[in-house]
């Protein structure tokens, strides 16, 4: 049995030192391109997150307001008292929204609402036009509420709703 022993030179296998720095080289070019993708993507998360919540809490809002305007008076929204049959466009009302738990909001009149994360300013316009030529049916028949959430930090941008109510007395 015998035994043989290779001389490093020709036919020689591995890796040289150049290789392995351009492989490395190339794998943290790769990474750096990699984690730049992922700001946008934590900002994207961001938005549709605020943006979520803002169509749900303007479903809360707007479902109340609908499910009281019988009469178009006194309608009670989270502690504000509402006469919609008096609201113009220079009239507008403030909610504060703050998240005590992760999926129910806690909506209220008051602005000393511990920990509020959003506001909900609405604007009311109690005989708006109901078509293009500017026909008005009258006050206390319609009434459009425009409704912008803002979350507290102002990165988070605005968003801007409008709901249309018609009086069902």
């Amino acid at each position: 049995m015998s035994i043989r022993i290779r001389k490093p030179g020709l036919g020689a296998t591995g890796f040289s030192l150049i290789e392995v720095v351009l492989a490395i080289g190339i794998i943290a070019i790769s990474l750096v391109a990699i984690l730049g993708v992922f700001p946008t993507g934590l900002s994207s998360a961001r938005t549709s997150i605020n943006d979520t919540r803002a169509g749900a809490l303007a479903n809360a809002v707007f479902a109340t307001i609908e499910a009281q305007t019988a009469t178009f008076s006194n309608i009670n929204c989270y502690g504000t008292t509402l006469d919609l049959s008096s609201l113009t466009t220079t009239d507008t009302k403030t909610l504060y929204v703050s998240y005590p738990s992760r999926t129910e909001p806690t909506i209220s009149g008051d602005s000393n609402l511990p920990d509020w994360i959003y506001t909900i300013e609405l604007k009311f316009d109690n005989d708006p036009a109901v078509n293009a030529a500017g026909t008005k049916v009258g006050a206390g028949k319609l009434n459009k509420i425009q409704m912008r959430i803002r979350a507290k930090s102002s990165a988070e941008g605005l968003v801007e709703m409008f709901h249309v109510l018609r009086n069902r007395g």
